[in-house]
């Protein structure tokens, strides 16, 4: 069946059964819209979904029509159908987590703090708002407040590990790698098999001298991700500071490889000569540096 013809043709249609219609085609572009959110099909999705509100406008349409529109790329209105939901919910979380969660990714901080107040306002023993507010923190640069609401985040959920491995990010670029230590113990203890652990890990091993160790963590991330430039960069920093220029040269030319625009400024030759002054380019006079 043509749903847009369906909708959209010419013929008349008489007062008594508008009605039926209507609630007809709605149900019909609803589900149409759901079976091609389902299979992956968003531009069909996101046509039904829309076709589906100049019918009625339905909240819970809007809900489907915000994550379609997240899946391509169209995140200023996913928070726009988002926004009209909390208009007449105000006191529903989950769409101001959503929301929060939409404004990390177009890096808005300020709108993301916002929101993510609003729903600690609405339940304020959310650990999921409060871990959105330590987001938002790190963004505009508050490392303090950043690990604050982590910590308060973690009082109410022991096991948030999203939580664990951010807080022990901010600790390390905080130089506490003492407080750190817990938060990489626990979360090596529960999900050691996990590349962003043990990245961490490695970045612990890094921040405390332990150059060997960090060098094992460093080969173990990769070889759950091959492809990881930054795991290469960052263990060839270590190399350097052990003073092995030649291991640090071949971290540099597999990082290079993987992310090629690294190499613009050789012409794209990987020489020996051009490798090692890369190299120590990058990793400069402090080998700490991992960015």
């Amino acid at each position: 069946m043509n749903i847009l013809k369906a909708l959209f043709g010419s013929g008349e249609i008489k007062d008594t059964k508008k009605a039926d219609s209507k609630e007809r085609d709605f149900e019909i572009l609803k589900y149409d819209g759901v079976r091609a959110m389902r299979t992956g099909a968003m531009e069909q999705a996101r046509k039904c979904f829309e076709g589906a509100l100049n019918i009625n406008n339905d909240f819970e349409i809007r809900d489907y029509l915000s994550l379609v529109l997240v899946s391509l790329g169209d995140l200023e209105e996913a928070v726009s159908q988002l926004r009209m939901i909390a208009e007449v919910q105000p006191d529903n979380v989950k769409v101001f987590l959503r929301m929060a969660s939409i404004y990390y990714m177009l890096e808005d901080y300020e709108n993301m703090e916002e929101v993510a107040t609003t729903s600690l306002q609405i339940d304020g023993k959310e650990p999921m708002a409060m871990f959105q507010l330590a987001q938002a923190s790190r963004g505009k640069g508050d490392v303090v407040k950043a690990i604050a609401m982590l910590t308060k985040a973690l009082s109410l959920d022991d096991s948030y590990e999203e939580a664990y491995l951010l807080r022990g990010e901010m600790l390390l670029k905080a130089g506490d790698t003492q407080a750190a230590s817990s938060d990489v113990e626990w979360l090596m203890e529960h999900d050691s098999c996990n590349e962003d652990v043990m990245m961490l890990k490695a970045r612990y091993e890094h921040a405390c001298g332990n150059d060997d160790n960090a060098i094992d963590a460093y080969g173990k991330v990769i070889d759950m991700n091959p492809f990881s430039s930054q795991a290469y960069k960052e263990r060839g920093a270590v190399f350097m500071r052990k003073g092995d220029t030649k291991a640090a040269a071949a971290d540099m030319q597999k990082s290079m490889e993987i992310c090629p625009e690294m190499a613009a400024d050789i012409n794209g030759e990987y020489s020996a000569e051009g490798i090692e002054r890369m190299t120590k380019d990058a990793y400069g006079c402090n080998p700490l540096c991992m960015g």
